[in-house]
């Protein structure tokens, strides 16, 4: 499968890269539940792909990485959850308005993490700020944002301090002959370096969101392993706990939060996170419907097992339905996707065309539901099946697949009262 990281460089006085800053392609800022950013989610993917796909070393060749975290993570505890000297941690300046918020930033240093505080700007409302300046190593000034002048009054104020200033959005030559005029420690912008994207290709069991959908398919569910998967990738841990108990757990055991929260969902509810988990982590472009689309047949796929003859069980007839879209979400043919996957011969069989069996007439009438889902011309097997039966059915799939992709996005528990997730309250 292949994974995306975007990067921009960061120099020092002598323009020399000394780190790189992670990029995030944040969608627009949906209206509805605007609290429960979906940017948390895009963060942890990228911290994911960084770090526990691609790689340090391939990402910033042993140099820094800056991260940009939400308040609602730092408010989550979400750092706490990877070792001090793994990134850079990047703070919006507002987050000193509550009282709350700057204490844990207070706690982070003081526990060794490295903090760069973000698009400083000495408003009255955030005068309080200055008593915290000393907590950064580094503080981003925006040189494109404001006349020069009040530049100046910026750093006169900064340099009070015993931090290195970064020059931001050095975006044009006059821009960056104005930042090396008043002499910054660090700079970074388009006429610097602009963003570029690093691109790798990873098997899936280089990440913990594959190796976690490949243990399901094999047909167990133990929840010892799962948790020793999980555990592996604090950004996804943080995604499940974020599922399990809306981030009211106890950061100091993740292990024995890890394995309460397990218990919490039963085997078909793993299947189905997980499942959805890899599809948001794979799709290039989760807006183009995708991983609805997906979900969707695997949770088709599983309610026809139940209403008929056929020997697959409802959780295999699940994952074979997500098993046989991936081609197109990780764009690889066939084998190769098959090659990363533990399936067993009659999965194999049906999706390279090479045997006919019941995975053959799931995924026929999958695909018929599909094209027309009004009338669908279903295999015999399915012939009792009533009209009305199959549109009940059809609703369910799609309520359910609305539930669990809003669930990926956001934390919503008095607003979620799907079957896949386990009620939160």
């Amino acid at each position: 499968m292949q994974l995306s990281v975007i990067r921009q460089p960061i120099l020092n006085e002598d323009f020399a890269p000394v780190g790189y800053e992670l990029s995030y392609p944040f969608e627009k800022e949906p209206v509805l539940a605007p609290i429960y950013s979906s940017q948390d989610s895009v963060i942890c993917r990228v911290l994911t792909n960084a770090f526990y796909g691609l790689g340090k070393e391939t990402v910033s060749g042993g140099k820094d990485i800056y991260v940009n975290l939400t308040n609602m993570l730092l408010r989550e505890g979400f750092p706490e959850l990877f070792p001090p000297d793994q990134f850079v941690i990047e703070v919006a300046p507002n987050l000193f308005l509550d009282d709350a918020l700057a204490d844990y930033i207070s706690m982070l240093y003081r526990r060794g993490y490295r903090l760069v505080l973000k698009s400083y700007t000495p408003t009255a409302e955030r005068s309080r700020n200055n008593q915290y300046l000393n907590l950064f190593e580094t503080v981003r000034v925006d040189v494109s944002k404001y006349n020069r002048l009040r530049v100046k009054d910026f750093l006169k104020l900064l340099r009070k301090y015993r931090i290195k200033l970064m020059a931001e959005n050095v975006d044009t030559p006059e821009l960056l002959a104005f930042a090396r005029e008043e002499k910054f420690d660090l700079y970074q912008g388009k006429v610097l370096g602009d963003e570029t994207e690093l691109r790798g290709s990873v098997p899936l069991k280089n990440v913990a969101y594959g190796r976690l959908f490949n243990h399901f398919l094999t047909g167990r569910v133990n929840r010892a392993v799962c948790a020793h998967i999980i555990l592996q990738d604090p950004a996804l841990l943080h995604m499940f706990f974020r599922r399990a108990f809306n981030n009211l757990h106890n950061r100091k055991a993740p292990l024995a939060e890890l394995k309460r929260g397990l218990e919490r969902f039963d085997d078909d509810q793993l299947r189905h996170w997980s499942a959805v988990l890899l599809l948001d982590q794979s799709c290039k472009d989760v807006s183009d419907g995708t991983v609805p689309q997906v979900f969707r047949r695997g949770l088709v796929m599983e309610r026809l097992t139940y209403e008929s003859q056929l020997e697959v069980a409802p959780g295999r007839a699940f994952l074979f339905g997500i098993v046989s879209a991936l081609d197109r979400v990780f764009e690889e043919d066939m084998e190769t996707v098959l090659s990363q996957l533990a399936v067993g011969n009659s999965m194999r069989d049906a999706l390279l065309g090479t045997e006919k069996n019941d995975f053959t007439l799931l995924l026929n009438a999958a695909r018929t539901f599909e094209r027309d889902p009004d009338y669908p011309q279903l295999p015999r097997v399915f012939d009792d099946l009533g009209q009305g039966f199959i549109k009940k059915m059809l609703w369910e799939c799609n309520v359910n697949t609305e539930y669990i992709i809003r669930a990926l996005e956001y934390t919503v528990p008095h607003v979620y009262q799907g079957n896949i997730l386990p009620n939160s309250q």
